[in-house]
C-alpha cells in the first residue's frame, strides 16, 4: 500500500528490507556499511528514491572492499541488492550542488539526507 504525499513525493506503508537503516542514516547523516555485489562497501546515502517502482539509493561510496572511493560523485545503488547494512559512527555532510545533474523526471523521492537537520 503506497500512499501520496504531494507531487514526486511517495511514502511506502509496507515493511521493505533496509529502508529504515537508510532512512536513519540519511535523518543522522551517519555513513552505512553493508554488501554490494559480493563486496563491502561503505556508503554516505544522499537520496532515497524510486524508478519503476524500485527503490534505489543514490549515495557517496567512501570506500569499496577497504580502499577509499575513487570520485567524489554519487554512485545509484539498487537497494535490493545492498545487504547487511548497518549504521556506522562516521559522520558525513552532504553536498548539494552533488545532486544537480543526478534526478531523473521519473523519480519518485522517498527520502533525502538535504535538510534533514537543517
Amino acid at each position: 500500500m503506497q500512499q501520496k504525499l504531494g507531487v514526486g513525493v511517495r511514502k511506502s506503508l509496507g515493511v521493505q528490507p533496509g529502508r529504515a537503516v537508510v532512512a536513519a542514516a540519511m535523518r543522522n547523516r551517519r555513513c552505512l556499511r553493508g554488501r554490494y555485489n559480493g563486496g563491502s562497501v561503505v556508503l554516505a546515502p544522499y537520496l532515497l528514491y524510486e524508478r519503476h517502482e524500485i527503490p534505489h539509493l543514490a549515495a557517496l561510496t567512501v570506500s569499496r572492499d577497504g580502499k577509499v572511493g575513487r570520485a567524489e560523485k554519487l554512485s545509484v545503488y539498487r537497494l535490493p541488492g545492498l545487504t547487511d547494512l548497518e549504521l556506522t559512527g562516521e559522520l558525513f555532510e552532504p553536498v548539494p550542488e552533488m545532486l544537480e545533474t543526478h534526478q531523473h523526471p521519473i523519480d519518485v523521492l522517498l527520502g533525502s539526507a538535504l535538510g534533514a537537520n537543517d
